[in-house]
């Protein structure tokens, strides 16, 4: 059980490192683009 809740402790820190990153290219476009 312990393993199982460390991977999916890893999985959501990807996804959250993804989604922090999709925030930072969407602020980069909007400069950009404004």
């Amino acid at each position: 059980m312990p393993p199982r809740k460390g991977l999916l402790a890893s999985e959501s820190d990807e996804v959250g490192q993804l989604s922090t990153a999709l925030k930072v290219i969407n602020l980069i476009c909007l400069k950009w683009t404004a």
